[in-house]
Formats: structure tokens, sequence, C-alpha cells
């Protein structure tokens, strides 16, 4: 993690590794808690490889098939509670290891609540990974109080079948925005 850590450096925010564990680094807002990522979906499998680009682990999840892109995915959860009108940013550290180079992949990502309706804090953003790690950040605001592990950094994996790679996922909260 130590390049991720570098490429982040000079922003305070507490990185879950999403092969498990906490990192901290510097993001401007208050850090969030966050989970280590959990997979979902019968069309996908996943596992924790090394990597030398990230000089440690990273979380591979390969997707064979899934009909919809939700049905093949990881959420991340926010281990702590969400108050109504939080601006939540998060940094996604992604990569497509299925791809060679000038090729890309989609995957979905939003902040949302992890139960039904799944209401989502924001447009979900479709994101074209590469075959090199990248940050991808997404924002989103909370609708409604909730309780920890009730919100979730989400990624629909299921949009074909690829390989995805998930060296870090951060968060923080921002300040509210300003009015008009």
């Amino acid at each position: 993690m130590r390049k991720a850590r570098n490429l982040a450096a000079g922003i305070a925010i507490v990185m879950a590794c999403a092969c498990g564990g906490a990192l901290v680094a510097q993001e401007a807002g208050k850090p969030v808690k966050l989970s280590t990522g959990k997979p979902f979906g019968a069309a996908q499998t996943s596992s924790t490889v090394a990597d030398p680009q990230v000089d440690g682990k990273v979380l591979r999840v390969v997707v064979a098939a899934a009909e919809k892109p939700w049905h093949a995915g990881i959420n991340t959860f926010i281990n702590e509670k969400v108050a109504a009108g939080d601006r939540i940013k998060a940094t996604l550290w992604l990569r497509a290891s299925s791809v060679e180079p000038g090729e890309t992949a989609m995957v979905e990502a939003v902040i949302r609540e992890s139960d039904p309706p799944a209401t989502a804090y924001g447009k979900p953003a479709r994101l074209k990974l590469t075959d090199r790690f990248a940050p991808y950040v997404i924002e989103g605001t909370a609708t409604k109080a909730s309780p920890a592990f009730k919100v979730t950094v989400a990624m629909h994996l299921g949009f074909a079948r690829q390989t995805v790679d998930i060296a870090a996922v951060q968060a923080v909260k921002l300040p509210p925005a300003p009015q008009p």
C-alpha cells in the first residue's frame, strides 16, 4: 500500500484495505471508519493476492457471468452512524486485471443504504477501469440518519466477465454543502 499512500499524501482519512486492516492516510474532511470489503453474488469468486503495484495484497474479484450489474460486487460498510445531510466522499483504488493495455472494463460505484430499497446517496457512477490502479472518487449526501453498518460504499461488477482488483477504499465526511 506504500505506493497508494504516497499518491494520497497530504490529504487525513482512514483507509480500509480491501484485503483487511486499516491504514491511516490524509484527506480533507472527517475520517470515516470502514469495514473490510465483502464480495457478494453467486456470479463471482474472490481472493486476496499479492501485488507489487501496491506493495501488498489486493482483493481480486472474478466475475464469471451476471444477469445484472448488481448481481456481483463488493460492499464496504461504514462502521459509524450517518446523520441526515452528511456528505460522504469515497475514493476507490481499482484496476481491471482482465484487460489489456488500452482496453477498459466497466463497474458502477455508489454510496447507498445497505437495506432494501437501498436508497442511493447520489447518482451511481459508471467507472471505466484500466489495467493500472487509479483512484476513482464518488460522493453522496445521506437522505436520512442511519446506524453503523447500514450505509455502504457499493461496487457493482457484473457488467461482463471480468476481473477487478481492489487495493483500497477510503472515505471521509465533508462539511455541509453551502446553501444558496
